[in-house]
């Protein structure tokens, strides 16, 4: 252990404590931490600037604005409105003409605007039903989840970790390359909700000051005048699925499709330039560069191969599942408590150099961070679908813990036992 290698695991440990300890937002601790790197030496100025070249934050960023497109024009609105008149007085069925929309919309934008758009027209519905909207919410954030899952671009996780991985000298992943996985997830996952949920679910009232801090004022989606850019709808359709379709083909990188995608949306007056500019999440984007570099800085000093050696050692004699698992809880358990794609970016490196340590291929097992890395449902703090629901719901944390930790283990059960047949795990 090198002094510089001894600074970097001291950073890294200092912001995964901050992230759980919440005192400054998640995009703050990471940057000073990347601060304090750069006053030390343990990260050069000009690896700090080579983090900004990384096309994972930029595809991210344009999707954020595509996603807004989708909302402005009334899409997700109208798909929750529409289940929610289908609905009628049954829990069950406004639960299944609820989830599945949202899992087939989250597997194409980005999961965060559909729950948002989304929660004020579940609260009127459910004060409709005479149903608590706390039965409603949290299924909600889990299938936006579970979409995101299902496709390359469903999730920034999925994004992002991609890029790493193409850092790494992996070949970039197809758009559908996750999608077996994601779907049987994502299948179990609703079965789940759907079977136990309503035992599990709890009934509580939601603080409304809580609400309206948290959501956009609730608006008649047929009337979210909310959505003057109705007309536009069928053009935001058509280059969302033109940048699904390109990517698919391999036509160009996502990171040009999106950013191409981004430009004709604004362009086409879906929203106009300084909407877009508002779209993009830039705390979420940040988060993104300044663990990139902290990352880096764990690789460059050596210290990102000594956690290999120690994760080697420790696995030694599991075998590659039992590799596969270890490298599923551990992200797992760590995106329960910070950022999922600060938790992805630090553990991504990890799996590869696991991997290529014990004569595998990483493929698989870049796929297991980024399913551990989407599949946060054990806490609200975990993924930001889940932050939202729990001010809009009334929720306690303790509610997350009851339906979310049998959620996560039936997620790892589901991912640890599929990736081996969608890619084998021995190298070559």
């Amino acid at each position: 252990m090198t002094p510089q290698m001894i600074l970097v695991f001291a950073v890294t440990a200092v912001v995964f404590f901050g992230f759980i300890r919440e005192r400054q937002p998640p995009d703050i601790i990471a940057l000073l931490g990347v601060a304090l790197l750069l006053l030390t030496g343990a990260l050069s100025t000009p690896q700090l600037l080579s983090v900004f070249s990384s096309g994972a934050p930029i595809t991210i960023a344009a999707m954020f604005v595509l996603s807004k497109a989708l909302e402005n024009t009334g899409i997700i609105a109208s798909l929750g409105a529409l289940a929610g008149r289908l609905a009628g007085a049954s829990w069950l069925r406004a639960m299944l003409l609820l989830m599945l929309p949202v899992t087939f919309v989250s597997a194409f934008a980005n999961n965060t605007p559909v729950v948002v758009v989304l929660t004020p027209v579940i609260i009127t519905l459910a004060h409709r039903q005479g149903i608590a909207a706390s039965r409603y919410l949290i299924p909600l954030s889990y299938a936006s989840i579970l979409g995101g899952t299902c496709t390359l671009v469903g999730t920034s996780t999925n994004l992002l970790v991609d890029g790493i991985a193409q850092r790494e000298g992996l070949a970039p992943f197809g758009i559908f390359d996750i999608t077996l996985v994601g779907v049987l997830l994502a299948v179990c996952g609703l079965a789940y909700l759907l079977l136990f949920g309503w035992w599990l679910l709890p009934d509580r009232a939601p603080d409304a000051r809580s609400v309206s801090a948290a959501l956009p004022a609730p608006g008649d989606p047929g009337d979210p005048a909310h959505t003057p850019r109705r007309r536009k709808a069928p053009l935001a359709v058509a280059v969302i699925l033109a940048v699904v379709t390109l990517a698919a083909l391999h036509v160009l990188p996502i990171v040009s499709l999106a950013v191409i995608g981004a430009i004709v949306v604004v362009a086409a007056g879906c929203l106009t330039a300084g909407e877009a500019y508002r779209a993009v999440h830039w705390p979420i984007i940040m988060l993104i560069f300044a663990m990139l570099a902290i990352g880096l800085a764990l690789e460059q000093t050596g210290a990102m191969r000594l956690l290999v050696n120690v994760l080697d050692g420790l696995t030694a004699g599991l075998g590659p599942v039992g590799l596969l698992l270890v490298i599923y809880v551990v992200t797992s358990i760590a995106t329960e408590f910070m950022s999922n794609n600060a938790a992805a970016i630090l553990f991504t490196p990890v799996a590869i150099g696991a991997a290529l340590a014990a004569g595998l291929d990483p493929k698989p097992f870049v796929v297991a961070v980024m399913m551990a890395g989407s599949a946060s449902f054990a806490t609200p703090i975990g993924y930001q679908t889940n932050t939202i629901v729990y001010r809009a719901g009334g929720y306690r944390f303790s509610d997350f813990l009851r339906i979310g930790l049998p959620m996560n283990l039936l997620a790892m059960a589901v991912t640890v036992l599929a990736i081996p047949r969608v890619w084998p795990l021995q190298a070559g």
